[in-house]
């Protein structure tokens, strides 16, 4: 990966801060995510989490989960280590890149 696009993606988080915190803390209704409990997401309708949808991406807390370790044992529990995986997004990051980004990734 070209350090340069590295750094730019840092920057690009960076410029979301508020601060020192991330704009879902420091000012929730300008975030691009929706912070929910589990307990909230699973009072709330279909049709309320459709809306959210349309413009944030939900972020659920407090899951009750087993523990995963984020080694590649982990990982790959979750699919192949030599899987191609599609990051698609509309940010300001993404959007240098002809207007949409869709890149896979490899490790």
């Amino acid at each position: 990966m070209d350090i340069s696009l590295l750094e730019d993606f840092y920057d690009a988080i960076n410029a979301g801060f508020i601060g020192d915190l991330p704009r879902h803390v420091s000012d929730p209704k300008s975030s691009a995510f929706y912070v929910i409990t589990e307990a909230e997401f699973k009072k709330t309708s279909v049709e309320d989490i459709q809306v959210l949808l349309r413009n944030k991406h939900i972020l659920v807390t407090e899951v009750s989960t087993s523990t995963l370790k984020f080694d590649a044992k982990g990982l790959s529990s979750l699919t192949s280590l030599s899987a191609v995986m599609d990051i698609q997004g509309m940010s300001s990051f993404f959007l240098r890149f002809n207007g949409y980004f869709s890149h896979a990734l490899r490790y």
